[in-house]
């Protein structure tokens, strides 16, 4: 095999990886789901080997579960998951808004308000799907923000994971704690006035109770759509 072909293939199965990661996001390959290998080689054109090689980078990300006899499938989250999950990306958060505090300029505020009022118009809409969507691009840009990559790249790799608990989590919390909903809210609202203040301590505090809050209802949740997993 040819330096170039060696070149190709890697960036291959890394797109691949990519695009997997973004189907396990959406929905369209579920929690315990098997995935199906064949189905996804001629959807995507390619060979089984650059899939299975995406699918070994997933497996070491913990997004998916490699068994000899029965293929490959869709980590399902535990409780004890979140327990670790969410506590570790909350200090993620935490010191991404300090490094961004730091560094982020006035173009880089000026998206931020913007997205913080996208999310105040989903919040007002009870748009959940629109309100997590626009919580993953809030966090996103915070990171792009810190200007950090490896920071950035271990945060993605986590809020994959939780991305569509976190989902049936803010469902749950809607129809039984809305007043959770606002202070959510009023959270990212008071992080986005850290930010402009350039307050990091105060910006890392706020990110850290923010996410941590989440864990009750991501609890919930997983009681409400997985019973068998909540124990």
């Amino acid at each position: 095999m040819s330096a170039r072909e060696t070149i190709l293939r890697k960036t291959l199965h890394e797109e691949l990886a990519a695009l997997l990661r973004n189907m396990i996001v959406e929905g369209e390959l579920r929690p315990g789901e098997r995935i199906p290998e064949q189905a996804l080689c001629e959807r995507f054109g390619v060979s089984r080997t650059p899939l299975r090689e995406a699918l070994m980078v997933l497996s070491a990300e913990k997004l998916v579960h490699l068994s000899p006899n029965r293929g490959a499938s869709v980590v399902r989250i535990t409780c004890d998951d979140v327990s670790e999950i969410f506590p570790l990306m909350a200090t993620l958060e935490g010191y991404a808004g300090e490094l961004a505090c730091e560094r982020i300029e006035s173009a880089g505020l000026d998206r931020l308000r913007l997205l913080v009022d996208e999310l105040s118009d989903r919040h007002r809409a009870a748009d959940v799907q629109g309100y997590v969507e626009f919580c993953r691009r809030i966090a996103e840009a915070v990171m792009e923000e810190s200007r950090n990559a490896t920071l950035s790249h271990q945060y993605q790799v986590l809020l994959v994971r939780v991305h569509n608990i976190y989902m049936r989590s803010l469902e749950v919390m809607v129809e039984r704690m809305p007043e959770h909903w606002q202070a959510a809210l009023d959270g990212r609202q008071a992080m986005l006035e850290a930010l402009e203040n350039r307050d990091g301590p105060t910006y890392a505090r706020l990110a850290r109770n923010y996410v941590c809050y989440q864990v009750e209802t991501v609890r919930e949740a997983l009681k409400a759509h997985e019973p068998e997993l909540s124990s």
